[in-house]
């Protein structure tokens, strides 16, 4: 690929926490999957997909996929293996790195990723993400093996992106009193409409969003 690509994100130094690291996540929908990996960017193709990625250390690196190892590369790199066993079309293919740590919300399936200061209210924000699945599992059981957030720097311009085990959610949208876990919901919400139940073009897109914005109100 190449640095100015549009699927690649580099996070500004500014909007990070701990200055001394970067910041990176891509973003496929609607078209620019293609811009990072050899693909077919129409929602009507789903593949299953693995996945080697070599990081520095203490890089953390999540996919689209769900992590079945990691080992040590020398001294200064790690390699992430990811499989993704449920088929997907090629705009949730996303893969990120960061100084990130890992914060499993109690009594949940839930896992959030970010940068330690960028989680101080992510108990919070995440504590009703289990009755969120329960709530649309009435419709179909989840079909993945766990819920995956990613917190990203304010400079994502979306306030989240449903890409299996690595949902991408704002910072901006973390808060003390769950003032936007809507966003939250709605995401979740995706994984049965649009990332299990996908619209066929990009023509019917609003079936996707429109669909998913019904369920999050019902939920």
């Amino acid at each position: 690929t190449y640095k100015e690509t549009m699927g690649i994100h580099f996070s500004n130094p500014e909007t990070l926490h701990n200055k001394n690291y970067t910041f990176m996540y891509t973003h496929g929908e609607a078209i620019y999957s293609r811009t990072f990996f050899p693909s077919q960017d129409t929602p009507s193709l789903k593949v299953t997909l693995s996945a080697k990625i070599l990081v520095d250390k203490p890089y953390t690196a999540l996919f689209s996929g769900l992590l079945v190892s990691t080992k040590d590369v020398g001294d200064d790199k790690t390699q992430y293996y990811f499989e993704m066993d449920q088929p997907i079309p090629s705009y949730l293919v996303t893969f990120a790195a960061g100084k990130m740590v890992k914060k499993v919300i109690p009594n949940s399936r839930c896992e959030v990723y970010g940068e330690e200061e960028s989680l101080k209210f992510a108990n919070k924000s995440f504590e009703f993400c289990e009755k969120y699945l329960q709530f649309y599992e009435q419709y179909r059981k989840f079909f993945m093996k766990k819920m995956i957030f990613i917190i990203t720097p304010d400079d994502f311009p979306f306030r989240g992106m449903e890409n299996p085990y690595v949902t991408i959610i704002s910072e901006a949208v973390l808060s003390h009193d769950r003032s936007y876990t809507s966003t939250i919901s709605h995401e979740i919400a995706h994984f049965w409409s649009g990332n299990l139940v996908t619209n066929k073009i990009w023509r019917s897109f609003w079936l996707n969003e429109g669909i998913t914005t019904y369920l999050e109100r019902m939920c």
